[in-house]
């Protein structure tokens, strides 16, 4: 309705690792970058059941690069918009943990078919994107995972951690058992 194809990326423009809420707190308790990754994707259950996210650690070794992957889940209606601002908030995420000011991803790939312009993206990115991709993923440079998190903040870790328990017996229940303790 709009006729702004490139409405996600916009968004993301705007959208960093605060999205996620009581959720993105729980980065501000790990060491690195890595950690706080693998934190947010055991965690991402609280803020929504609607997608999941994975990390490849890559190999700094044989130059394969680290990942970061989101996946609506089937059904979620996730379209072309959401996919690009949910990889858009993803480098945001990596850029805010790592203090890297000028965070460029090695490439970026989508599922989705190649829209019509698409130097939105790659102006956004900073780096190749690629369509019809196997992912949804933002691949970048595997020393990345190292770096100290440049937001670590543990003051509030006892109440974070207090709120993560109690949600916990939530997060392993079904859609179904927890509608019907909601109704």
């Amino acid at each position: 309705e709009w006729d702004c194809p490139d409405f996600g990326l916009r968004l993301a423009r705007l959208q960093n690792l605060n999205i996620l809420g009581p959720v993105g707190l729980i980065a501000r308790l790990s060491d690195t970058v890595g950690d706080a990754l693998k934190a947010l994707r055991d965690s991402m259950i609280i803020h929504s059941n609607g997608f999941t996210t994975s990390l490849d650690e890559g190999n700094i070794k044989t130059g394969v690069p680290a990942s970061t992957t989101y996946s609506p889940k089937p059904g979620s209606d996730a379209g072309r918009q959401m996919i690009e601002l949910a990889v858009g908030i993803s480098m945001n995420i990596l850029a805010m943990t790592s203090g890297m000011q000028t965070f460029k991803p090695v490439r970026v790939g989508f599922q989705h078919s190649e829209p019509l312009d698409t130097a939105p993206a790659k102006r956004f990115f900073g780096a190749p994107v690629r369509y019809n991709e196997l992912s949804n993923s933002l691949y970048f440079d595997p020393a990345i995972l190292r770096l100290p998190t440049a937001i670590r903040d543990t003051a509030y870790a006892p109440l974070i951690r207090a709120y993560f328990d109690q949600l916990k017996p939530q997060m392993e229940d079904d859609i179904v058992n927890v509608t019907r303790r909601l109704i």
